[in-house]
């Protein structure tokens, strides 16, 4: 299996196309990981870009915030 992981879309160049999971699947797998605490390669970064850490993440508010920011709907992820 291959490890997951995060980029930030500004570093999306650096990547193969292919090999990147289109945002609206994403964000299922980022919401899991932060309601069960697993681990996702730059989930830290993708956290700390809101100024939160991961266990403001429990509260829906903050991970509606942090999966907005991946679905693309604001466009910072």
């Amino acid at each position: 299996m291959k490890e997951l992981r995060l980029i930030h879309r500004h570093d999306i160049h650096k990547y193969d196309l292919g090999s990147i999971e289109r945002p609206f699947f994403a964000v299922g797998t980022v919401d899991l990981a932060l309601k069960d605490h697993k681990y996702i390669s730059g989930l830290d970064d993708l956290i700390h870009d809101h100024s939160l850490d991961l266990s403001a993440s429990r509260f829906e508010h903050h991970r509606s915030q942090i999966l907005q920011s991946v679905s693309g709907v604001s466009g910072s992820w």
